[in-house]
């Protein structure tokens, strides 16, 4: 199954012995002196003595977007991900709390930050904090009877329905960059406490993805074998809803009034009002295009692989999944002969292009739009075979393979993805950069997706200008799986390359499919 894999590295490599140790860590990087910022670090002492108690105070000086399309966006929520170490540099725990333009979250570094180490499972005295701002990366889980207990470090707001995984799992182990935040703490120092602003700093391209430095990654090992333990916890305030809603009742109710008498005043008045109103009409025309095109952007994703060599691979929808969504579906097969056998995709899926690449890659990219899927039990299967017919059955072949699903948002639900100068289009190398030879949208600010694959393990690198989703290799030799997104003019992409990180020449695939944009 497709069920977020989590692959730890060798310098990631948690120690299990009488209690589970410290995470080793690595790149602690030096601070700069701005306040706001998409990283920022400070330290805490003396937490739970007799000096008192110690708060870490994190705002968001942003403002939201009232003509957005969700909720989130119109209050300008973003993350705080917050990642908690000993004096030792090892990371003990995290977690991702939501935060609103200009909102505060104030947390107790006694019993929300340094209270549940993985290590020992008691308060933390000593360490420092590292916190970064990021996109919102998770959705509440679905509703169930009993009701599921969600994971404790994934902060959730209630009234926008986001959340902030600090693992990232379901986006391969990759954060994206949010707005600004800025944060002060308090220090202990004997008899007084002081305070100071949480230092800025930009964070390196390994601390974002799933290297050796990546702190989601990190996180997500010390939350998988902690046993409970490494976790922090988020003080989300009250919704303000319950309070605006009678005043926002009663003030139309004022309205209504007066303008039933303005209208009897003037009613010659109207008549010129219909002039300018068809003038204007125009306007907001174009305005509402250009929000509609721009809005498209990743909802969840799901990735895996096979356990050694199988006949088929299998994925549950990504979590969040809800009707409407553009579920964007890529496996891989690699193997002796798999040049030319065939991935048969499963019903409800739409097949946009198979690629063989030499004698030992294969790759499938397909489509759905989501109806009626529901995660954990809506799952999916890909069968690998050498030939159309008696698949599964006699045709069936083990072979080495990665998959993944990616849910993207406001695609069009009649029409997603585009034909013409923008249809999708695949291209098969050998080397050590998978390349795309480039498409044309059809629309200004169409969603671009580019999918790379290569044969083995290469640590396949995010194209440039495209935001990177995940890249996920395969246990033991491979295939290597990489996604990433940009939007993009109506205009030649170019060809659109990943590198290789890592590793040596091999067959590989590039793709690009362009979408429309939810009208």
């Amino acid at each position: 199954m497709l069920l977020d894999k989590r692959v730890l590295s060798t310098s990631a490599m948690i120690i299990l012995t009488a209690a589970i140790a410290a995470f080793a860590w690595s790149g602690m990087a030096a601070a700069e002196s701005e306040e706001a910022g998409q990283e920022l670090q400070n330290y805490f002492s003396n937490a739970e003595t007799t000096g008192g108690q110690a708060y870490i105070n994190i705002t968001a000086p942003l403002e939201g977007n009232a003509t957005a399309t969700d909720p989130a966006s119109v209050v300008g929520e973003t993350c705080a991900m917050i990642y908690v170490f000993n004096t030792e540099q090892s990371i003990q725990a995290c977690c991702g709390c939501p935060i609103t333009a200009d909102g505060l979250l104030t947390l107790n570094v006694t019993t929300q930050v340094a209270g549940n180490p993985v290590a020992t499972g008691k308060l933390l005295h000593d360490g420092s904090i590292r916190i970064l701002s990021t996109f919102p990366n998770a959705v509440p889980v679905p509703a169930t009877n009993p009701p599921a207990t969600p994971a404790e470090y994934i902060g959730c707001d209630s009234s926008t329905g986001v959340c902030c995984d600090p693992t990232a799992a379901g986006s391969g182990f990759t954060l994206t960059l949010g707005s600004e935040l800025v944060a002060w703490g308090d220090h202990i120092q004997n008899t007084q406490i002081t305070e100071t602003a949480f230092q800025a700093d930009v964070p390196t391209a390994g601390e974002l993805i799933k290297s050796d430095d990546g702190l989601a990654e990190a996180c997500g090992a010390i939350v998988k074998l902690g046993s409970l333990q490494g976790t922090c916890l988020c003080a989300l305030p009250p919704g303000p809803t319950p309070t605006p809603t009678p005043t926002v009742t009663a003030t139309p109710t004022v309205t209504a009034t007066a303008t039933a008498t303005a209208t009897a005043t003037a009613t010659a008045t109207a008549t010129a009002t219909a002039t300018a109103t068809a003038t204007a009409t125009a306007t907001p025309t174009t305005t509402a295009t250009a929000t509609a095109t721009a809005t498209p952007g990743v909802s969840g994703s799901i990735t895996g692989d096979t356990t050694g060599q199988q006949s088929a691979l299998g994925s549950t929808v990504p979590f969040g999944t809800s009707d409407g969504a553009f579920m964007f579906a890529t496996v891989n097969m690699q193997g002796t002969g798999v040049g030319s056998d065939f991935i048969k995709v499963p019903a409800g899926f739409t097949e946009l292009i198979q690629t063989g690449c030499g004698t030992d890659f294969r790759q499938s990219i397909s489509y759905r739009v989501a109806s009626g899927d529901v995660w954990p039990t809506s799952a999916y299967t890909w069968n690998f075979c050498t030939s159309s017919s008696s698949c599964p059955g006699a045709n069936s072949v083990n072979v080495y393979g990665t998959g993944s699903i990616v849910n993207f948002a406001d695609v069009s639900t009649v029409t997603p993805v585009q034909t013409g100068t923008g249809a999708p289009e695949c291209n098969c190398g050998l080397g050590t950069t998978a390349t795309a030879n480039g498409l044309t949208p059809t629309i200004a600010n169409s969603l671009v997706i580019a999918q790379h694959g290569a044969v083995n393990n290469d640590q396949l690198n995010a194209p440039a200008s495209f935001n990177s989703i995940f890249e996920h290799a395969g246990q033991g030799p491979g295939p290597d799986n990489r996604n990433s997104w940009a939007v993009l003019p109506a205009s030649p992409t170019g060809s659109v390359s990943s590198t290789y990180a890592v590793g040596s020449s091999s067959d590989n695939i590039g793709c690009l499919v362009s979408t429309n944009p939810a009208p």
